[in-house]
C-alpha cells in the first residue's frame, strides 16, 4: 500500500541556491550580531524574543552592556526580512498569546556555518542540533512542553551564569539506548543537561515535565519511565558510575500524584528512591531556577505522609544543592558527544556546493505555517489515523492553526461530551458574556470536521437541546495532546455495533451519558453555576474530572476485591492567597436512586475511610428538594461513619457559591 503524502509542504518554492547564499554572504544588510542570535537558535530553536533577550543579556553582562528586548525584536525583524529566520506564531491554553517563536531558515544554518570560524559543515550541524524540520515538527507538535522547557534552559542559564554555573549541554528531548543486564533498555525524557559548577565538576540531570495539570495523571504510562531509571541506577551503581538526578516539573495539584508515584516504584522494586526534586512551575517562574524552589523526593514523600497537600511544608532546597556526586566522563560524553562535535569543527564538508543555480540540500524547507492555508478535514482525518509520523505532523498543524479557546472547548468536550454552548461558555470564561465569540470558536472546529453537533430531542429550549461531541479525528489529536494513546478515547470497534446513533460509536462512555441524559444535563448545569459562583469569590476552578477520572480505588480487607468510591465529578479549586489547590467531591442525586444503591454508594465512602486511613475530600451532594435531601441525611446517618458530606438544593447552587458550601461543612463538624 503506497504511504500517504506528507501535510506539510516539502521545499520552499524560492529554494536556496548557491548564488543567493553569496549575495547574503556579501550584502551589508546582514547585521554584525547575527551569528550570536543565530547561535541561540540553533542550540534552542522555537525561542520567543523575551527569552532570546534573556540570553543575550547573559552574554553582556560582563560588558556592562543590556539588551532590550525592543532591540532584541528589531535585530530578529533584520534577519527575517533576509529570510535567514522564520517565525511560528503560538496560542497555547495558560500563555500568552500570540508568541512568535524563532527558528532557522536553510539559508540561516548555511550562513551560520560558512561565518563561524572555523568553517563548519552545514550537514554535521544539522546532524548534532534539532534544526531540522522534523526537530521542529517534533516540538511543534509537543509544544506545551516545549514552552516548558524553553523558559527552564534560558533561566537555567542565565541565572546559573551569576553564580558560577554554566549548561554545557542541553538536549531536548532526550533518548538513550543502552544494553543493561543483556537487555535493550531506551531511556526517554522530556530533556537531559550536563551542568558544570564554580570547581569545573560537571553534573547530570533528567528533566521531566507534566505541563497541564488539568489532565488526567497517567500513572501507568508515567511509571514504566521511573521503573527504567531505576534499572539504569543499579547498573551505573554496578560500574562506580553516578546516576543523574531527575528533575520534575509539574503544578501544586500533581504533588501527591507524583509523590506517591515515586514511592510505590522505588517499593515495587525494594529499592530506595530516586534521587532528584521536584518544583511547580508557578514558583518557577516567580523565584527562578536557583532559587528555594525545590521539594527533595525524600522531602515530598516525608510531607506526603505527615498529612494533607496544604499541610505539606514550603520548599527549601536550592538548585545548587541537588547537585551530587560528578558525573563519569563515559555518561558525559553520552549527554555532550563532545567528539562527534569536535568531529565536525575539523570536518570539511566532502561535497562543496559548486557556483551553481541548483537548488543547494535543504533540511528545513518551507516554514511549516505554509500548510495551514490548505488543512481541511478529509487529510486531517487520514493524517491522524496515519503513521507515527503522519500524526505529529497533524498534531503540530493543529496547535499552530487553533486557538487557545478552540484548544479549550475540545479539552472539554474531550472529557466531558454533550455540553451545551452556554455551559462552555461558562467553563471557559465564568462570569463573562462570551457564548458568541465560544460559537464563533466552535464554528471554526466545525470547518475542519472536528465537532458532530447532536441533538437532545425532547420540549425543552434550544439551548439545552443544542449539544456537541468531538469527531473521531479531534480525539485523536486530545490523545496526541496529552500523549495518550488514542484508544483512551476512541470506543473499540467491537463495540460500535451496539449503538444504531453514529454519533454514540465514537467516544467511549457517551452513550451513557445519554441513556441518563437528565441527569447528565443536570450535573453539567450545576457545575457551570459552581464554576460561576467560584469566578465572583476570586476561587480559581483548576478543572472538573468526569466520574471515571474521579473514581478512588481502595483493597477490600476481607475479599481481597478492588473496590471503588465513584462520585459524579471531582472539582479541583484554589483560593486566592492559598499556595496549595484542594477539591471537593460532588454527588449528584435526582431522588431516583434507590434506598439499596443510595446505601450501598455511601457505604463505600465510609468503607474507604475506613480500610484506607486517608482523608476524604469534602463530598456536596446536590438534589432537587428537601425531602430527598432529609432522606440522603438518613441514609449516611445510618450508616455509622462521620462522612465529610455538604447537601445542598440545586436552586441554591449559583446563589451560595462555594465558600457557602465549605462553611456549611465546618459547621457540621
Amino acid at each position: 500500500m503506497q504511504r500517504p503524502m506528507s501535510m506539510l509542504s516539502p521545499l520552499s518554492s524560492s529554494p536556496l541556491t548557491r548564488e543567493r547564499l553569496d549575495a547574503l554572504l556579501t550584502s551589508k544588510a546582514l547585521p554584525e550580531s547575527s551569528l550570536h542570535l543565530l547561535r541561540w537558535l540553533i542550540w534552542f530553536p522555537l525561542l520567543s524574543v523575551e527569552e532570546v533577550t534573556r540570553l543575550e543579556r547573559s552574554r553582556f553582562r560582563n560588558a556592562g552592556a543590556l539588551r532590550s528586548p525592543q532591540r532584541v525584536a528589531a535585530l530578529l525583524h533584520e534577519l527575517e526580512t533576509l529570510q535567514l529566520i522564520a517565525h511560528l506564531v503560538v496560542n497555547e491554553p495558560g500563555w500568552p498569546p500570540h508568541q512568535h517563536r524563532y527558528f532557522l531558515t536553510d539559508a540561516g544554518l548555511v550562513v551560520f556555518a560558512t561565518q563561524a570560524d572555523p568553517p563548519l559543515s552545514v550537514a554535521r550541524l544539522a546532524q548534532a542540533y534539532a534544526v531540522e524540520r522534523a526537530d521542529l515538527i517534533s516540538r511543534v507538535a509537543h509544544m506545551d512542553i516545549h514552552l516548558v522547557l524553553a523558559s527552564f534552559a534560558t533561566r537555567l542559564i542565565v541565572e546559573g551564569g551569576t553564580h558560577g554555573y554554566q549548561v554545557t549541554s542541553f538536549q531536548q528531548p532526550w533518548k538513550q539506548r543502552e544494553t543493561i543486564f543483556g537487555h535493550r533498555q531506551t531511556v526517554r525524557q522530556d530533556a537531559a543537561f550536563l551542568l558544570e559548577d564554580p570547581q569545573g565538576t560537571e553534573h547530570a540531570f533528567y528533566v521531566r515535565v507534566d505541563p497541564n495539570e488539568r489532565r488526567p495523571f497517567e500513572r501507568t504510562r508515567e511509571r514504566i519511565p521511573l521503573l527504567r531509571l531505576l534499572t539504569q541506577r543499579h547498573a551505573l551503581q554496578l560500574r562506580q558510575e553516578t546516576m543523574p538526578h531527575l528533575l520534575i516539573l509539574t503544578s501544586s495539584s500533581r504533588l501527591v500524584d507524583w509523590g506517591t508515584l515515586l514511592e510505590t516504584v522505588s517499593q515495587q522494586r525494594g529499592t530506595a528512591l530516586l534521587d532528584g526534586a521536584i518544583t511547580t512551575l508557578d514558583r518557577l517562574h516567580r523565584s527562578g531556577v536557583y532559587g528555594p524552589i525545590w521539594w527533595t523526593f525524600a522531602e515530598l514523600r516525608a510531607g506526603i505522609h505527615r498529612g494533607t497537600l496544604p499541610e505539606l511544608a514550603a520548599p527549601t532546597a536550592r538548585f545548587s544543592h541537588l547537585l551530587g556526586a560528578a558525573v563519569s566522563p563515559a555518561l558525559a560524553e553520552c549527554f555532550s558527544q563532545r567528539r562527534t562535535f569536535a568531529h565536525l569543527l575539523k570536518e570539511r564538508d566532502r561535497n562543496p556546493q559548486h557556483h551553481t543555480a541548483r537548488p543547494m540540500l535543504s533540511y528545513v524547507g518551507k516554514p511549516l505555517t505554509h500548510g495551514l492555508a490548505t488543512l481541511h478535514g478529509a487529510s486531517l482525518s487520514d493524517a491522524l489515523s496515519g503513521t507515527r509520523a503522519e500524526q505529529q505532523e497533524a498534531a503540530a498543524l493543529l496547535n499552530l492553526a487553533l486557538s487557545a479557546t478552540q484548544k479549550e472547548i475540545l479539552f472539554w468536550l474531550t472529557h466531558q461530551p454533550l455540553l451545551t454552548v452556554h455551559q462552555l461558555a461558562a467553563l471557559h470564561a465564568p462570569g463573562g458574556r462570551e457564548i458568541r465569540g465560544v460559537q464563533q470558536q466552535m464554528d471554526g472546529l466545525s470547518a475542519l470536521h472536528l465537532l458532530v453537533p447532536f441533538a437532545w430531542y425532547g420540549t425543552r429550549p434550544w439551548h439545552e437541546r443544542e449539544r456537541s461531541l468531538l469527531a473521531e479525528s479531534a480525539l485523536r489529536y486530545s490523545a496526541l495532546r496529552e500523549g495518550r494513546p488514542a484508544t483512551a478515547y476512541l470506543l473499540a470497534e467491537d463495540k460500535k455495533k451496539q449503538y444504531a446513533v453514529a454519533a454514540f460509536a465514537i467516544q467511549q462512555g457517551t452513550g451513557g451519558l445519554f441513556w441518563q441524559m437528565e441527569h447528565t444535563h443536570g450535573l453539567y448545569t450545576c457545575i457551570a453555576r459552581l464554576v460561576e459562583a467560584a469566578q465572583r469569590e476570586n476561587i480559581r476552578i483548576i478543572t472538573w474530572k468526569n466520574a471515571r477520572e474521579a473514581i478512588r480505588s481502595y483493597p477490600d480487607p476481607f475479599t481481597q476485591t478492588t473496590m471503588q468510591i465513584r462520585p459524579d465529578a471531582e472539582v479541583i479549586y484554589q483560593m486566592k492567597g492559598q499556595a496549595f489547590p484542594q477539591s471537593i467531591l460532588v454527588e449528584y442525586d435526582r431522588a431516583t436512586t434507590k434506598e439499596r444503591d443510595r446505601t450501598a454508594k455511601y457505604q463505600t465512602y465510609a468503607d474507604y475511610l475506613e480500610y484506607t486511613r486517608l482523608s476524604l475530600p469534602p463530598i456536596l451532594v446536590i438534589t432537587q428538594h428537601e425531602q430527598a435531601a432529609t432522606l440522603i441525611r438518613a441514609c449516611i446517618e445510618s450508616i455509622g461513619s462521620h462522612l465529610p458530606v455538604v447537601i445542598i438544593l440545586e436552586d441554591q447552587v449559583q446563589r451560595s457559591g462555594l465558600l457557602s458550601m465549605l462553611a456549611l461543612l465546618d459547621r457540621s463538624e
